[in-house]
C-alpha cells in the first residue's frame, strides 16, 4: 500500500511540477538549454510522462464515475436487518457521493491546453536556437 502510494505521488505530483518548474526556467533562461544539453532531454521526457491532459480527463471521469455509483446498496433482508438494528428506516443507497464541478475544475482546463501549446512552442523554439547556437 505504502508503494502505491508513493509511486502515485511521484507520478501525479512530483513529476508534473517538476516538469513545470523546469519549462518554466528553460523559458526564462533559454541559455541553460545550451549549456546543460541533460535538462532539454529531461524536459522533453517529463513532457511525456506529466500528461496533464491525461490527469484532468482521468480525474473528472473518475468523478463522474464515483457520482454514479452506488458503494452500499442494500436491500431485502439486508436492509431489514439493519432498519432492526439501527431502528430507523434507511436509504437503498447508504453511502451517496456528491459531486459538483465548479469553477476550479473548469480553471483546470485552460492550464492543460496553454500546457500544450507553450511547451511545444518552448520546445521548438529551443530546438531552433541550439541549431543555431551549435551547428552540427
Amino acid at each position: 500500500a505504502i508503494f502505491g502510494q508513493l509511486v502515485y505521488l511521484f507520478f501525479t505530483v512530483l513529476v508534473i511540477y517538476a516538469h513545470l518548474l523546469l519549462l518554466f526556467c528553460i523559458w526564462l533562461f533559454p541559455s541553460w538549454a545550451v549549456r546543460y544539453p541533460w535538462m532539454l532531454g529531461l524536459l522533453r521526457s517529463t513532457f511525456a510522462w506529466a500528461a496533464l491532459d491525461v490527469a484532468l480527463v482521468s480525474m473528472w471521469l473518475t468523478l463522474v464515475e464515483m457520482k454514479s455509483s452506488q458503494l452500499a446498496y442494500v436491500r431485502g433482508r439486508t436492509k431489514s436487518e439493519l432498519e432492526i438494528f439501527t431502528g430507523h428506516a434507511l436509504p437503498n443507497n447508504m453511502f451517496v457521493i456528491d459531486v459538483d464541478f465548479n469553477i476550479g475544475a473548469y480553471l483546470i482546463l485552460p492550464a492543460v491546453v496553454l500546457h500544450q501549446l507553450i511547451g511545444r512552442r518552448v520546445l521548438a523554439h529551443l530546438a531552433d536556437t541550439r541549431d543555431y547556437l551549435c551547428p552540427s
